[in-house]
């Protein structure tokens, strides 16, 4: 019963939120995990939730460089 337009969360989605790098938005994070990049956003109550896998080039440059993918 999930929204098939949205990504499954992966199942090392929590450890790669850990490292997650944030974006200048700073509403924002990201992190590469087995599947791809991940991209989290951050709630009203302070927190973070998986948002979705997205493709490389979403992810800003500045994240790239910073997890060692240039």
């Amino acid at each position: 019963m999930f929204n098939p337009r949205k990504t499954p969360e992966p199942a090392d989605a929590a450890l790669v939120y850990e490292a997650a790098v944030r974006a200048e938005n700073m509403g924002t994070w990201y992190g590469r995990g087995q599947k791809g990049w991940y991209q989290y956003f951050s709630d009203n109550a302070g927190g973070a939730h998986f948002s979705g896998i997205v493709r490389e080039t979403d992810v800003p440059a500045h994240v790239r460089r910073a997890l060692g993918n240039p």
